[in-house]
């Protein structure tokens, strides 16, 4: 995934150990990585200048919520580009990540496709 202003985004995951891998963002311009996000999902988008993913499944006090990054300043950041997390979202069981499909824009919500049900919600974008 690129952003508009060239952030690079990739999931990046080991051929000996499948399962688990990093989100990382590199600035095009400047080459160099920004972050990185270790996490069990594959399953991201961007959203205006934020990346939108879920918690790891092995983090146990945060595990599935929708988690919102800064694409510059990354999932350490503070202040008011610190990451934002939506409430448990209780349809992504371990392992079963639900899809996400994120409006284009600048959008204020986006829509979950639970993987057991097939039913679409709603949620606004942490």
């Amino acid at each position: 995934m690129i952003s508009s202003d060239g952030v690079l985004v990739l999931y990046e995951d080991s051929a000996e150990d499948p399962g688990g891998g990093a989100w990382n963002a590199y600035d095009l311009v400047h080459p160099k990585r920004l972050w990185s996000y270790d996490t069990t999902t594959e399953e991201a988008e961007l959203a205006g200048d934020r990346f939108v993913t879920f918690t790891p499944v092995n983090d146990a006090p945060v595990r599935g919520r929708v988690i919102t990054i800064d694409l510059h300043a990354g999932p350490k950041a503070k202040g008011a580009a610190a990451p934002r997390m939506s409430a448990p979202y209780s349809q992504s069981r371990y392992g079963e990540y639900p899809r996400l499909a994120v409006p284009g824009g600048d959008p204020d919500h986006l829509v979950v496709q639970a993987a057991t049900h097939r039913s679409l919600r709603s949620i606004t974008l942490p």
